[in-house]
């Protein structure tokens, strides 16, 4: 067993702030997601829950990012492909 780490950035490249983003995290039946993490940057300020599977950005400016950090617990007997 283990824990597969998933990576993923958020990033408005302009030229209007992004209102109102929605982040979905999706997992293949019988993985549960660990404690996400979240690092703002440029202005970006992470969303204060990430206890259900979409959350809301109400406001990504002009040149911010989030990159989220996703630990998955995978079992030693898992066989399974985990596709992200």
């Amino acid at each position: 067993g283990g824990t597969a780490t998933f990576v993923a950035t958020v990033a408005n490249a302009g030229p209007s702030d992004a209102r109102d983003v929605q982040i979905a995290r999706t997992l293949t039946s019988g993985y549960v997601a660990g404690t996400v993490t979240c690092v703002a940057a440029g202005g970006a300020t992470c969303p204060s829950n990430f206890s259900t599977a979409t959350t809301t950005v109400l406001l990504l400016p002009v040149g911010g990012t989030l990159t989220l950090t996703v630990p998955v617990p995978v079992a030693a007997a898992q066989r399974d492909a985990i596709v992200a």
